[in-house]
């Protein structure tokens, strides 16, 4: 266990979550992309999930999945699939291009993401992209996830801080709702039993104290992919000493993945 203090900044990248593939693995990939053209790989829902280009093709490729020696390994939810903007064969020929040009660089599928993940930075994992005629299906290991935010509490009376200190972890009077605005998949990688803690900062962005007795979370990352353009609510809780506020305006900072949402507190 370990109490949860600062935002994580995790790479946007489902290595080591299983889905992230590298190129001796590239022709296992193709052999069921040459069976199962509509086929984009797993990612997670709830569980792990098919992804699909055409999703009228769902009973086949389950049918195909409970056969197949490498996809066997995988527990798989096979009662839901997913909407994918790319085939297998469409991300193992964009990453085989980027290989080619850059032989020394790490490359991999990532079906979470349902993009090819490369080892340089933003600005050079674009300029490749392009040179290779695959901008749309390569990102950088070293970009972000990108969300936006809403926190339900605009604003707050003491009264309220103190129906948020006395309600039950897990009773969610504060809540989260991140959205995804890209057009491609977003990993969030988080911890604390699937809440999204949230701080206090100053309007400048200076953070105030944490709060007296913090919450305690574990250790275990959960992962939570948002489809392009979805939204998805988590409970949430301060990290910050609420009481200690005098009245006026601040920011709520998301501390997973650092947005900032203005609110208010009154008098």
């Amino acid at each position: 266990m370990s109490v949860l203090l600062a935002p994580v900044a995790a790479a946007e990248s489902s290595e080591g979550f299983g889905l992230s593939y590298a190129p001796a693995e590239w022709p296992a990939l193709l052999r069921i992309a040459e069976q199962l053209p509509a086929f984009a790989g797993l990612t997670f829902r709830d569980g792990l999930v098919p992804a699909l280009t055409d999703v009228t093709q769902a009973e086949r490729v389950r049918a195909r999945l409970k056969t197949d020696p490498y996809w066997r390994k995988y527990s798989v939810d096979l009662a839901e699939a997913v909407k994918a903007q790319y085939s297998l064969a469409d991300l193992v020929r964009a990453a085989q291009a980027v290989k080619r040009v850059r032989p020394q660089t790490t490359v991999r599928v990532d079906t979470a993401l349902n993009r090819v993940v490369v080892n340089t930075s933003v600005t050079e994992t674009a300029r490749l992209a392009r040179a290779v005629g695959v901008p749309d299906l390569v990102i950088s290991r070293h970009e972000r996830p990108q969300f936006r935010a809403e926190v339900t509490a605009k604003t707050l009376t003491p009264a309220g801080i103190t129906a948020l200190k006395t309600t039950p972890f897990g009773e969610n009077r504060l809540n989260v709702t991140l959205t995804n605005p890209l057009n491609r998949p977003a990993l969030l990688a988080h911890g604390c039993g699937g809440s999204l803690p949230v701080r206090v900062l100053t309007l400048r962005g200076e953070r105030l104290p944490d709060a007296e007795q913090p919450i305690i979370c574990t250790d275990v990352l959960l992962r939570t992919v948002f489809q392009p353009g979805e939204s998805r609510t988590f409970p949430s809780f301060s990290l910050s000493e609420l009481s200690r506020l005098k009245p006026g305006p601040y920011l709520w900072q998301v501390a997973e993945t650092g947005e900032r949402v203005p609110w208010t507190l009154l008098p």
